[in-house]
């Protein structure tokens, strides 16, 4: 849930996982000049090299067994990073400081060096796709959600107020490109990397399964209660508690401010701005559609729809959109055709709908 593709000391704020100072070594990951929209993609690149600390070996060195968990930020990284902290290491987030997480699920973003405790190592990665990393687990979620996450974050970090609209509509301090452009490039998969996709709501929805299925992809065995164990030790609540207690490894992150934001799905009904939402919606709703958010939210719309009967779809002051996306509904053609095709699949007789 942390951001700069870089390996430079400390992070910048309104970038998750970003360096914050500048360093005098060049970043590991340099972006190549711009071709297009979706061109901003990070190539390896030489770096002088300081004395490794014992035991340790450059960030830009590890094997074809290892596994990158990427993911927009804001898309459940640095949850999905402590997940696997307790399941593969076992370690016990009530008690255990953010640096020792960092220790064991490097963040690529955020070190230069790193130790193998183990094979296959997982990392944590926010930006595009590069062709060394050949085994991928791909984090998305719903990107409304996502934006809203992120607005809160940068308001944080920047300590002032962000024109919301304004991100949304010109990228402005998104890293390292618009939420869309991201999940469409890490989809084409351009490199043919053995991908893992999971969604944020169903690890919300069972954490332990998602878990099983990330670690029977990277080839580790965990008996389930060990996977129980993490999740419970990872719940948002337990999160929460840690973050007060011991804050973050990165310094920088303001002390009155929280990282862990509410983690919650469908936050964007009562977060995100109606102009917002259109803005958004505007220019994601065909990427929304496939991966089924859009479906999501004829769901919801159509449930209603059937409990309250044919007359309800007129009474737009008692619909349950009228705080939980109406922009959704009045900019989406793809929802409002959603909806339709739930009610007749699922009503005895149509059901007129007057959006």
């Amino acid at each position: 849930m942390n951001m700069k593709t870089g390996q430079k000391e400390g992070r910048v704020a309104g970038q998750p996982d970003a360096p914050l100072k500048p360093s005098l070594q060049t970043s590991v990951f340099e972006p190549r000049s711009p071709i297009g929209p979706l061109s901003a993609q990070p190539v390896l690149a030489a770096i002088p090299r300081p004395a490794l600390p014992e035991g340790c070996q450059p960030i830009t060195e590890f094997k074809e067994e290892d596994i990158f968990v990427v993911g927009y930020p804001k898309s459940g990284n640095t949850w999905v990073q402590c997940l696997l902290a307790g399941a593969i290491y076992g370690v016990d987030l009530e008690l255990a400081p953010d640096s020792q997480v960092q220790e064991l699920i490097p963040d690529v973003h955020g070190k230069r060096f790193y130790r193998r405790h183990s094979s296959p190592v997982v990392f944590k990665y926010h930006g595009l796709p590069v062709p060394e990393y050949k085994r991928v687990v791909y984090l998305f979620r719903d990107g409304r959600d996502v934006m809203v996450s992120y607005w809160h974050h940068l308001q944080a970090a920047n300590a002032s107020e962000i024109d919301f609209l304004k991100v949304v509509q010109t990228g402005e301090g998104l890293f390292p490109c618009k939420w869309e452009d991201h999940v469409r490039q890490w989809l084409a998969n351009p490199y043919e990397s053995r991908m893992l996709f999971v969604r944020y709501e169903d690890l919300q929805r069972d954490p332990v399964r998602e878990l099983r299925l990330i670690l029977n992809f990277a080839g580790v065995e965990r008996d389930l209660t060990v996977l129980r164990r993490a999740a419970e030790k990872a719940s948002f609540a337990v999160m929460q508690a840690r973050e007060k207690r011991f804050g973050w490894e990165n310094s920088q992150w303001p002390k009155d401010k929280t990282f862990i934001h509410r983690g919650a799905v469908g936050s964007y009904a009562d977060e995100m701005p109606l102009p917002v939402q259109e803005a958004f919606l505007m220019e994601t709703s065909n990427l929304l559609g496939e991966l089924g958010y859009l479906a999501r939210s004829a769901s919801r719309a159509a449930a209603w729809l059937i409990r309250r009967g044919p007359s309800a779809a007129a009474d737009s002051e008692a619909a349950p959109w009228s705080n939980w996306g109406a922009g959704t509904l009045l900019v989406s053609g793809a929802l409002l055709q959603g909806v339709k095709n739930v009610l007749r699949r699922y009503c005895l007789r149509p059901l007129t709908i007057g959006l």
